[in-house]
C-alpha cells in the first residue's frame, strides 16, 4: 500500500515523463520519435516502427542534434563542403584479401557445377556465406557476387490522371554559388548555418523592402540597436548626477535637448521585498526638484534613444522596460548584464548609485561654488556637497604632486644646471 504523502512532497517528486526523457538522452535515444507504418510487400504484414526525429536543435532532441553534429563534422572532414568532390584513391588489395576472394571463386565454380549436375548445394551456400563474412572482415567493400533477387524499380513518371497543378517559381539564389575564405579555401553555401529571425517584412534580393508601407522600420532599428537601449540611461545618470528613481521617472516632456537640460520633478520608489509595487511620486525634497544641465557629448545619445526606444507621447517614460512599464532595478541589472559589464571594465562590485558619485565628483572638480553644487546634486544640506569639494581638492593635490615629480625629473636630468626650470617648459603650438 502506498503511504500517504503531502502535496508538497508529491510536487518534489520527479515526473515519470521527465525520468523517461532523461534516461533516453543518457542512452542516446530520440526523445520524440516518429511512428511509421511498414508493410511487407511479399507477405502483406504491417508493423509499426519508430524512426528518430532527426532534429538539429539540442533544445528539441539532444540525441538527434548530437548525431547530426557528428555527421556534419564527419562530412566536413571528408570534404563535403568543398566546391569539388574529393577524389579518394582505393588501397591496393593485400595478400589476405586476395586469398579469401580466390577461395570464394573456387567454391562458386564448384557450386555452379553441382547445380548443373542436379546435386544439393546447401552446404556450398553455407560455405559461401562464411566466406563472404571473412571477405568483409578483411576490409573489402561490396559483395563478390551480385544479389540474386530482382531489384524493385519504381517509376518516377507523372501519372496521366493527376491534375496539372501550378508550380511556384523558385529563384536559384545559391545553386552553383561558392564562397572563398581568406585562406583561399572555397566552400559551398549548403554547409553554412542559417539563422531564422523575426521578419520585419518581405525584402528583395538586394535587401530593400518589397512593400515599404508595411515594413516595420522602427522595430528593425530598435532590434538592431538593442544593445544600446541602456546606454543613454547610464550616461545621463552619470553626467547629470541623477538618482535611480529620478532618471527612471523622467518623461519625454522633461527633456529639452535644444537647451541641453533635464527637469527633475518626480521619482520612483521601489521596496526591496519581492513582488512589491513600484510607486511614483514627487521628489524626496524641495532641492531634488531641479533643472540639470546635460553635457553636449551626451545629447546625441539621448536623441538616438528617444527615436529608437521612446513613444512619441509627451508623457512616455524615457527609460522604461521593453514592454513600456516602469523599469525595475533588478530587471535592469539582468537585461543590461550589469555585473558582467562592470567586471569587464575592471570595477567589479560597482553599483548604479556610484555613477551619481562620479558625476558629483566631476562637478566639484569644475571649481563651482557650494550653492551651485547643492543645486545640481539636489541636496538640502551643505555637508554632502562639501564632501565632493574635499575630493576635488584631493584630486588637485594629486595633480600638483605629479607636476612636482615631473619638475624634479627634469632637474635631475639637467647636467649643466644653467637652465633651471626652463627645461620643463613646453612651447605652445
Amino acid at each position: 500500500m502506498t503511504p500517504r504523502t503531502t502535496r508538497a512532497e508529491r510536487l518534489a517528486m520527479p515526473l515519470a515523463r521527465a525520468v523517461v526523457r532523461e534516461l533516453a538522452v543518457t542512452n542516446g535515444g530520440c526523445v520524440r520519435p516518429v511512428q511509421l507504418r511498414r508493410t511487407d510487400i511479399q507477405t502483406g504484414e504491417v508493423a509499426q516502427v519508430l524512426v528518430p526525429c532527426g532534429h538539429t536543435l539540442a533544445t528539441v532532441c539532444p540525441s538527434c542534434a548530437e548525431r547530426a553534429k557528428t555527421l556534419r563534422a564527419a562530412q566536413c572532414r571528408e570534404g563535403w563542403h568543398l566546391d569539388r568532390e574529393p577524389i579518394v584513391q582505393a588501397d591496393e588489395p593485400d595478400d589476405v584479401q586476395r586469398m579469401w576472394v580466390e577461395k570464394r571463386a573456387e567454391t562458386q565454380a564448384g557450386r555452379d557445377q553441382a547445380e548443373a549436375a542436379g546435386q544439393d548445394t546447401g552446404e556450398l551456400d553455407e560455405l559461401h556465406d562464411e566466406l563472404d563474412e571473412e571477405i568483409t572482415r578483411s576490409g573489402v567493400r561490396g559483395k563478390v557476387m551480385p544479389a540474386t533477387t530482382a531489384r524493385r524499380h519504381r517509376s518516377t513518371r507523372r501519372r496521366h490522371d493527376t491534375p496539372d497543378l501550378p508550380k511556384r517559381a523558385m529563384a536559384a539564389t545559391t545553386v552553383g554559388k561558392t564562397y572563398t575564405a581568406p585562406d583561399g579555401t572555397t566552400f559551398r553555401p549548403s554547409m553554412f548555418l542559417t539563422l531564422t529571425c523575426p521578419s520585419y517584412g518581405g525584402v528583395r534580393e538586394d535587401g530593400t523592402p518589397t512593400d515599404p508601407a508595411v515594413y516595420d522600420y522602427q522595430r528593425a532599428r530598435a532590434d538592431y540597436s538593442e544593445d544600446r537601449r541602456y546606454r543613454a540611461l547610464v550616461l545621463l545618470a552619470t553626467f547629470a548626477s541623477l538618482r535611480w528613481g529620478e532618471v527612471t521617472a523622467l518623461r519625454r516632456r522633461d527633456l529639452d535637448l535644444t537647451a541641453g537640460c533635464v527637469r527633475v520633478r518626480a521619482a520612483f520608489s521601489e521596496r526591496r521585498a519581492p513582488g512589491s509595487a513600484i510607486t511614483i511620486g514627487p521628489s524626496k525634497s524641495k532641492a531634488a526638484r531641479r533643472v540639470v544641465g546635460v553635457p553636449r557629448a551626451v545629447l546625441p545619445d539621448l536623441r538616438e534613444h528617444l527615436a529608437a526606444f521612446v513613444a512619441p507621447e509627451p508623457g512616455a517614460f524615457v527609460f522604461a522596460a521593453p514592454s513600456g512599464t516602469p523599469l525595475r532595478r533588478g530587471n535592469f541589472n539582468r537585461a543590461a548584464g550589469w555585473s558582467h559589464a562592470v567586471a569587464a571594465i575592471g570595477v567589479p562590485g560597482l553599483h548604479f548609485h556610484d555613477l551619481r558619485h562620479t558625476g558629483n565628483t566631476f562637478a566639484a572638480a569644475s571649481g563651482a561654488g557650494l550653492r551651485d553644487l547643492m543645486a545640481r546634486m539636489g541636496h538640502d544640506s551643505e555637508r554632502a556637497a562639501m564632501v565632493y569639494q574635499h575630493e576635488a581638492r584631493g584630486a588637485d593635490a594629486a595633480i600638483t604632486n605629479a607636476i612636482d615629480a615631473h619638475i624634479d625629473a627634469e632637474q635631475s636630468a639637467d647636467e649643466d644646471g644653467d637652465d633651471g626650470l626652463a627645461g620643463a617648459l613646453v612651447p605652445a603650438s
